[in-house]
Order: structure tokens, then C-alpha cells, then sequence
């Protein structure tokens, strides 16, 4: 859906001034190396429809944005981006207001890769309604 990828883009373009040189994904990656850490990704998931009236044609979804370092690095890392770079950013996406019916924080969860033990990451969480 071309709204999914306009909200993407929009947190996309307000992380990076954030972010510094860091890789952002629209999307989650499915393999990440350690050279390609640290970086950062985008996305959108739990899409449903959410209106009671045929035309209405609102939803909501759950927006991921999930930094992720090497595997060495404390959660206290993880939580200084998140805290530098992801929450700034949230509080000025002045473009998302233009996507979106409303958007509040859901969740902060930490997660490690467990097959090669090579990243950990921070997946912070935003339900977000919008209209299609």
C-alpha cells in the first residue's frame, strides 16, 4: 500500500537527520552482519482495517523503528539511541501528522539475534491509525 510506504518514508527521513551514519532499512532486514552494524530499520506491522463503515476505510497498524548494534554492546547502549536519536525524531515528524489519524507509543522490547549471536537490538513501538 502506497500509505504504509509514505509513513516509512516520512520516520525514514526525520530518523536520519537523528541518526548520524548509520544504515536505515525501510523494511527489516532479513540478515545483518556485523559490518553492517550499527543500523537501524523502519516498519510497519498488524495492518488491520479498523473502521466500522465500508467507506470510512481507516486502519491501524503497529510502526517499528528497531536500532540495532553489535552483539557486544550493554542494553544501556541500545537505550542511549533510543534515547538520542528515535524519541527526538518521534517528537518531530511533522510530515507523519499529514499521514496519520493519530499515533501514541505501544511498546520498547529487547531482542538478540539467536542464531549467530551477532546483533541485539531495541524495537520501540508506535500503534498508528491512518487513513488509506
Amino acid at each position: 500500500m502506497r500509505r504504509h510506504t509514505a509513513i516509512r518514508a516520512a520516520v525514514i527521513g526525520v530518523v536520519k537527520q537523528y541518526a548520524g551514519d548509520v544504515t536505515i532499512h525501510d523494511g527489516r532486514p532479513v540478515f545483518l552482519s556485523e559490518d553492517d552494524l550499527p543500523a537501524m530499520a523502519v516498519y510497519l506491522t498488524n495492518a488491520v482495517p479498523c473502521g466500522d463503515l465500508l467507506d470510512e476505510d481507516q486502519w491501524e497498524a503497529v510502526l517499528h523503528i528497531e536500532i540495532f548494534l553489535k552483539a557486544a554492546h550493554p542494553d544501556s547502549a541500545l537505550d542511549a539511541r533510543a534515547e538520542d536519536v528515535i524519541r527526538p525524531a518521534m517528537l518531530s515528524v511533522p510530515a507523519l501528522s499529514a499521514l496519520s489519524v493519530s499515533i501514541s507509543p505501544l511498546g520498547y522490547d529487547y531482542q538478540r539475534d539467536e542464531e549467530m549471536s551477532l546483533w541485539g537490538s531495541a524495537d520501540l513501538t508506535y500503534r498508528i491509525t491512518y487513513s488509506i
